[in-house]
């Protein structure tokens, strides 16, 4: 057997291939295609079920397909119905809103707002009733549904049969199986609710059934561009995924193709020799891309969702978290007292400071050791990052907090001090009356070396507790208990 034999989903088929396909092949359709009847102008329509009754005898849709058009049929309508409604909405909305941003424009020199809004409330009313008369107009296909006659004339004794309960709790094993493994098609559903989530791998299954049965190609036309159904390169259609024409070529030993509506609606046109009509294949494509558009947007607002309801789980601190963290700050609110008096010591000493005008080598000896201690003690600045960790502080702790803020006041303006003292050579005359006595000298001595003993402050450690001040709340630890 030849390469192209062994793995026919790879090669393209021949032109000969794609004639002797589309004489022998079943065809059947997906659910989202038998739906577009509700979408198509009539024109169009009109074309589609041209086609589907030229191909009657060949047709078999499964009973997967069947059963999910039932089930969407009233909400497609639905969907056609609010239509006129919807955009009713949003021309008086857009026309407020052009009424609201040409205001500001209400008063000039050579422009008349009025001029300009008034042709496009007339057109916008225009616009409005025939929206009004076409509504009027549209058939009640809930009620009385003549297209949902047609298509089922078509497909009568042409649909499979439903699997039973255990057939079905089978498949759905096997569907898990195939999801983690990405084998096609379906798992670009496993984020649907169970059991639509199945829903692919159930019509594929029963595909291959209807297929070894048979013995004839089947060729299935889908308007699912996801990946699960297709071979994309480079943000392109390809092909069909490869392992779909393997597979039924292992299972039922006949081929497999698939197409698109628009292209399968151009095909069958030049198969049965109906007459061109480029406006019903081209309206048919652009109905595809606008509601895989749709489908689009909607899949990513659900992702952003999604991520966004996992990063709050991730982020909102357990009960025994926010209990350990409790505990933290009320063993540490000690510490925190003592840096406030540390802090109103510092305040004290440095305004006697700013009153020496010159400061001796000695004396800058002194400051220049006090202006190079490195960081607060490891234990404390362990503390004060679990602080800043926390998401919010609550109004009582806050309160404890507050203090704190001056505290970091010292950074600032005790740098510049300390920069500046580093530059006086000399003690002079003045700083000899100041300090007249040995005594008192040794007792002023005293009260720098007394700085030299606090734990290590440095810009980094001022500015961590700088850090803690915008936080104002704490998650309530009663109310997270009551709510868990």
């Amino acid at each position: 057997m030849n390469m192209r034999n062994l793995f026919p989903g790879y090669y393209q088929p021949t032109e000969e291939e794609f004639a002797e396909l589309w004489k022998e092949c079943i065809f059947s359709f997906d659910t989202n295609v038998l739906l577009r009847i509700y979408q198509y102008s009539p024109k169009t329509r009109e074309r589609f079920f041209d086609i589907l009754h030229k191909l009657k005898q060949r047709i078999w849709i499964p009973y997967q397909v069947a059963y999910e058009f039932h089930k969407n049929r009233l909400t497609k309508i639905s969907d056609q119905s609010k239509a006129y409604d919807d955009i009713q909405r949003i021309l008086d909305k857009n026309l407020q809103n052009l009424k609201g941003d040409l205001g500001k424009y209400n008063i000039h020199s050579t422009i008349e707002i009025n001029k300009i809004i008034e042709p496009i409330e007339r057109i916008t009313k225009k616009v409005k009733n025939n929206l009004r008369k076409t509504k009027q107009a549209h058939p009640d296909l809930i009620n009385s549904d003549e297209l949902l006659d047609k298509l089922t004339e078509i497909l009568d004794s042409r649909i499979g049969q439903p699997y039973s309960k255990d057939k079905l709790n089978a498949i759905y094993k096997d569907a898990e199986k195939r999801f983690k493994e990405l084998i096609p098609p379906g798992y670009k559903d496993v984020k649907k609710p169970e059991p639509d989530k199945y829903g692919d791998a159930i019509l594929w299954f029963q595909l291959i059934e209807y297929a070894k049965l048979e013995k004839k190609p089947i060729i299935f036309i889908t308007d699912d561009e996801k990946e699960d159904w297709w071979l994309e390169h480079e943000g392109r259609i390809i092909s069909p995924r490869p392992e779909l024409a393997q597979e039924v070529l292992a299972e039922a030993g006949v081929k497999f193709y698939m197409y698109l509506t628009p292209r399968f609606m151009k095909y069958a046109g030049n198969f049965l020799n109906l007459p061109e009509q480029p406006e019903a294949i081209e309206e048919a494509r652009e109905i595809m891309l606008h509601d895989a558009a749709i489908k689009n947007v909607k899949d990513f607002s659900d992702q952003e969702l999604t991520l966004s309801e996992q990063n709050s789980q991730e982020k909102i601190p357990s009960i025994a978290d926010l209990t350990e963290i409790q505990s933290t700050i009320a063993v540490q609110r000690q510490s925190i007292a003592d840096l406030t008096k540390i802090n109103s010591t510092l305040a004290e000493n440095l305004r006697s400071l700013t009153e020496l005008p010159k400061i001796n080598s000695p004396f800058t000896e002194l400051t220049r050791s006090i202006t190079e201690l490195p960081k607060i003690n490891s234990l404390f600045a362990e503390n004060l990052r679990s602080l800043t960790e926390l998401p919010k502080i609550n109004s009582p702790f806050a309160e404890n907090l507050q203090n704190i803020t001056t505290f970091s006041k010292i950074n600032s303006p005790f740098t510049e001090l300390m920069r500046n003292t580093t530059e006086l050579p000399k003690i002079n005359s003045l700083f000899a009356e100041l300090i007249p006595g040995k005594n008192e000298l040794t007792k002023f001595s005293a009260q720098m070396r007394s700085l030299i003993e606090i734990p290590k402050i440095n810009l980094p450690g001022l500015e961590a507790i700088k850090n803690i001040t915008p936080y104002s709340k704490l998650y309530n630890l009663d109310y997270l208990k009551s709510h868990s």
